[in-house]
């Protein structure tokens, strides 16, 4: 046995016994093989706060399965003052300091998913060429780090060996995340530290296209991006740049859940209100998780024409940042509009940052047949869903879902608690239609004028 496989056995049972050794910072150097202090080499590296989860993952299950034995040990209670590396201040704890429990907390690891991770804890990994010791220390919200400390032995190899392993453990943690291939929203503040929260993916039956649209998805986007590696070895760029155009509520937000159901190996990143202002870390965070689809809501805040836009400088980074998206990076952009035409057309007018506008118009009378009938469910309308179609003519999908609720809740009061019957009186029905016509929803419909986006949408050689 060499003396490095010798001192790190006796470290490993130190630690574990509480024997031989006294105090944590005897146990480090003992399970490493070194006597001294300056015989250890060490360095940090500083993770994003979305990626706490997954390095806890990597210690226990990469590099388990990569052949190493791994221990942990809690430092919750100990108080290194003075110390700015964890690591360093294990090292010189007192020979009275013991380990304490791992210190545990709630973490998302998927849509509806939480993990118990550690928050603070040591890591003594064993069954290598060498012996190391990492750290982690964080509270929640903050910035996690992840000290590796190696031994700095004679025997050669033992930083490169070091260095090695961590580059692999960086690797798995951008490849094998629990946020990849995730519905994503970012949670960036400018000089905070940047959050990520895991949405819940919507089923197919939760919203309803229309064939024609569906169909223009397939044609201009989704084939590009499903058979990327087959056209770029053809030698034909598949970046791709999407605007969607129309009032609330007509499916825009349907159409990026319907594509992160179409392309469930693509991470999907929705960025709107005050992730706005940080473009670039939303960018970057796309290149991280690609392939992707970068959803920018509601772009109309920040890309008005320049003339009349009080935020200048966010509608130039976002601009810089599509044109500095390369091939490779397999990023895919789609925007989302309430009203186009007030557009910069440097943005939306300009292929390879818009490639394709879809505009979207209330539904027609066969679509809001099958929206009516998904919505109605198991209610029991006393107008048959025939009679409803030319009612709503000219009302979005989700205020067609608003005339539901609300004749649901009319219908309701007409009968005591737990006693409805769950019928929908015409009446009702029928004032639910007019109320939702004149909401602020329907005023504002009227006011964007949507048929002119579509004339000029065929103007500009799109489609309406």
């Amino acid at each position: 046995m060499g003396i490095l496989s010798f001192f790190s056995d006796v470290g490993r049972r130190a630690v574990r016994t509480r024997k031989w050794v006294n105090g944590i910072g005897g146990q480090v150097l003992c399970f490493l093989g070194v006597v001294a202090k300056n015989e250890v080499h060490r360095w940090n590296h500083t993770f994003q706060p979305y990626h706490h989860a997954d390095l806890c993952r990597a210690f226990r299950d990469y590099l388990p399965a990569r052949g190493f034995h791994v221990e942990p040990y809690g430092i919750d209670g100990l108080v290194f003052p003075g110390m700015v590396s964890k690591l360093d201040a294990l090292i010189n704890t007192g020979p009275f300091s013991e380990f304490s429990a791992v210190g545990r907390f709630s973490l998302a690891t998927g849509p509806e998913q939480h993990e118990e991770m550690a928050s603070r804890a040591a890591f003594f990994v064993s069954g290598g060429d060498f012996p190391y010791v990492f750290v982690i220390d964080s509270e929640q919200g903050f910035f996690p780090s992840l000290t590796l400390m190696g031994a700095t032995p004679k025997k050669q190899g033992a930083v490169e060996a070091a260095a090695g392993l961590m580059k692999e453990i960086e690797a798995w943690i951008i490849d094998e995340s629990c946020l990849r291939g995730q519905l994503l929203r970012p949670l960036f503040r400018p000089g905070e530290a940047a959050k990520v929260d895991i949405l819940p993916m919507a089923n197919s039956d939760s919203f309803e296209l229309q064939p024609e649209l569906v169909s223009e998805l397939e044609e201009t986007f989704l084939d590009f991006l499903s058979r990327r590696e087959e056209l770029e070895e053809a030698g034909i760029e598949c970046q791709r740049g999407l605007l969607l155009c129309g009032p609330p509520g007509t499916g825009k937000t349907s159409t990026c859940r319907y594509l992160k159901q179409r392309l469930p190996d693509h991470t999907m990143i929705l960025v709107a209100s005050e992730a706005l202002l940080t473009l670039k870390e939303c960018f970057d965070l796309a290149r991280r998780f690609s392939p992707s689809i970068l959803v920018i809501e509601d772009v109309d805040g920040i890309a008005q024409m320049r003339d009349s836009n009080q935020a200048n400088w966010v509608l130039g980074e976002l601009m810089n940042q599509m044109d500095g998206l390369q091939a490779r990076d397999q990023v895919a952009v789609l925007l989302t509009s309430n009203s186009w035409e007030f557009l910069e057309k440097a943005l939306a007018e300009r292929p390879g940052r818009v490639d394709h506008i879809l505009v979207y118009d209330a539904p027609d009378a066969v679509h809001r047949r099958v929206l009516l009938g998904r919505f109605l469910g198991s209610l029991l309308p006393e107008l048959p869903v025939e009679a409803l179609v030319p009612l709503t003519d000219g009302l979005t999908p989700a205020q067609l879902k608003e005339v539901v609720k609300r004749a649901a809740v009319a219908s309701m009061r007409r009968y005591p608690p737990h006693t409805w019957s769950r019928s929908l009186h015409a009446e009702d029905l029928r004032h639910s239609v007019d109320s939702v016509r004149t909401s602020p929803l329907a005023r504002t419909r009227r006011t964007i004028g949507l048929r002119a986006i579509g004339t000029r949408t065929q103007a500009a050689g799109g489609k309406a």
